[in-house]
C-alpha cells in the first residue's frame, strides 16, 4: 500500500488560447492532491491492485485577450480543462492455467471541464478493460487486450464554441508479442 500527497506549482504553462489552436502562455497553474493505491495477491493464483486520486488543480494567474470582444478575461481560480477532480482503477491479475493470465480493470474518470470559464462540464464515465496474457515460452508473452470492452460512448472532448463534441474510443482490440533477448 502507498500513499503519495503532492502540490506543484507551474509557471508559463502554454495552453490553448481559447476558441483557437494556437498557444498561448497562462501565467501559473497550481495542483494538490492525494493519491492512495493498494495491491494484494489473494491467493497463488489470483491478484487485486487499485488507486484513487483526488486532485484539486487551478489556474493562479491567466488573464486572455479575448480578441472577439477586445476584453481582458480573468480566468484565474477556474480548473484547466479536462483535469478529474477524481479518478480511480481497480485491476485484478488470475493466473488460471500454467502460462495463461487474465485480466479485467475498471477505470473511472471524474466529471471536468471543457472551458477556462469552468462553465461546459463533461460527465464522468467508466470503463473496462480486458485482457489474456500466454507465455509462450519463458522469454515471450502473446497478448490480447479489449479497451472499451463494452463500448460505452462517451465525449472525450468538446468544443462548446462550435457546439461540437469528440467521441472517445470505441472498443480496440490489441495484440502484441513481447519476448526478451
Amino acid at each position: 500500500m502507498g500513499a503519495t500527497a503532492y502540490d506543484i506549482v507551474k509557471r508559463n504553462v502554454p495552453v490553448l488560447a481559447p476558441g483557437s489552436f494556437t498557444l498561448q502562455q497562462a501565467g501559473q497553474q497550481s495542483s494538490r492532491g492525494v493519491e492512495l493505491a493498494a495491491s494484494a495477491a489473494l491467493s497463488d493464483s489470483l491478484r487485486i491492485s487499485g488507486n484513487i486520486a483526488k486532485t484539486e488543480a487551478r489556474f493562479d494567474d491567466f488573464t486572455f485577450l479575448d480578441f472577439n470582444t477586445f476584453s481582458w478575461v480573468d480566468y484565474a481560480g477556474n480548473v484547466p480543462i479536462l483535469v478529474p477532480e477524481t479518478s480511480a482503477n481497480l485491476w485484478a491479475s488470475w493466473d488460471f492455467a500454467p502460462d495463461w493470465t487474465a485480466h479485467l480493470g475498471v477505470q473511472f474518470v471524474g466529471k471536468a471541464w471543457y472551458d477556462y470559464a469552468n462553465t461546459a462540464k463533461r460527465d464522468s464515465f467508466t470503463l473496462v478493460n480486458a485482457g489474456i496474457d500466454w507465455r509462450l515460452r519463458e522469454s515471450s508473452t502473446l497478448s490480447l487486450r479489449v479497451t472499451n470492452l463494452f463500448d460505452k460512448s462517451y465525449a472525450a472532448y468538446l468544443y462548446p464554441e462550435k457546439g461540437q463534441v469528440v467521441l472517445g474510443a470505441p472498443r480496440r482490440f490489441e495484440l502484441q508479442l513481447t519476448s526478451k533477448f
